[in-house]
């Protein structure tokens, strides 16, 4: 699996936040993988296989979507369910489909 550089993380840390700040959900998702979500003021941190992975918040027209502009993961929920896309230009690969909230 390939891993986007955590650049987004050090604005992150740049931006002062409070405990208030972060909501924190895991999801389980098919072949019994968990992904954890840690939502901040700009966008959201990932744990996927052990890796953290930092995207900030896109234009959705239904749900709510994060990405980084180019070659990135997509983190795009709905409701209580999410999917975990990789993009690279005009190719897209699903990566989990179906997680759902524990």
């Amino acid at each position: 699996m390939k891993v986007a550089p955590l650049v987004f993380g050090v604005a992150i840390m740049a931006t002062p936040c409070f405990a208030d700040d972060f909501k924190t959900a895991t999801y389980a998702c098919e072949r019994g993988a968990r992904v954890l979500a840690t939502y901040v003021p700009e966008g959201v941190i990932l744990t996927v296989e052990g890796q953290q992975v930092a995207l900030g918040q896109l234009r959705s027209g239904s749900g709510v979507r994060f990405g980084n502009t180019g070659t990135s993961y997509i983190w795009w929920i709905k409701g209580k369910s999410a999917t975990l896309d990789w993009v690279a230009g005009d190719n897209s690969t699903r990566i989990y489909d179906a997680c759902k909230t524990e």
